[in-house]
């Protein structure tokens, strides 16, 4: 299987940063969320702020596949240094999206690492978290600049279509966990995306700051250099 996995995922199971056991500290909870798969377990460890339900520390400890370790991997990178309510909204598909391309015979392991989550979250739940809190950066990989062919000569409902399937794929999903959401609401002169936040982006000083420039940058990479991306509210 090995020569099946993507470069990516061989540089994870490569040089693992999470791996390991975390003790009581003061000043932070120490949640444990555990799982079974199979003959598989799980142990998730969170070193939780108690003044702000900021998880910063995060490790595992793995008995089982080496795709369960590259899942448990990407949670643990998604969910450190955000508090335990940002971390109750990750999800398998965006799991599945940071460690893009994975094998479809990874599902399961997704849900595990899923309810792994849960279980350390629930245990959380006495603890506080304000409800202002740095907004989930979106993870964006630089790769070469693509230009579609045509652009410009697509029907606007297929240039919506195309919008969606990567805002859909690489935005959205990080938004989320922020309570938040973005759509598309029109394209003007093939080049001004606009676009609507939704949920908690519609208060939130960084939609019109670093998450404006990360939306707009992945767009500009993924469809057309010149597209450029405006807010409605």
């Amino acid at each position: 299987m090995w020569d099946h996995y993507s470069k990516k995922i061989r540089d994870i199971l490569h040089h693992p940063q999470y791996e390991g056991k975390l003790f009581a500290k003061e000043g932070f909870f120490l949640a444990i969320g555990t799982e079974k798969i199979l003959e598989q377990e799980i142990t998730l460890y969170w070193l939780v702020d108690e003044e702000d339900g900021v998880i910063a520390d995060v490790k595992f400890e793995v008995f089982g596949s080496t795709l369960l370790t590259v899942t448990l991997e990407a949670a643990s990178a998604l969910t450190l240094r955000k508090n335990y309510d940002q971390a109750s909204r990750i999800s398998a598909g965006l799991l599945e999206g940071y460690l893009s391309p994975f094998p479809k015979e990874g599902a399961p392991y997704l849900n595990a690492t899923l309810s792994a989550i849960d279980n350390a979250v629930k245990q959380c739940q006495h603890i506080p978290f304000g409800s202002e809190y740095e907004v989930t950066p979106i993870a964006f990989e630089e790769k070469e600049e693509v230009t579609l062919p045509h652009w410009q000569e697509l029907s606007l409902q297929d240039k919506l279509v195309v919008l969606e399937e990567v805002i859909s794929k690489e935005i959205r999903p990080y938004i989320e966990l922020d309570a938040g959401g973005v759509e598309v609401v029109d394209i003007l002169n093939d080049w001004e995306v606009v676009i609507a936040y939704q949920g908690a982006c519609t208060s939130c000083y960084s939609a019109m700051g670093s998450t404006l420039g990360a939306i707009q940058e992945i767009l500009k990479k993924r469809i057309h250099f010149q597209i450029f991306v405006t807010p409605k509210f």
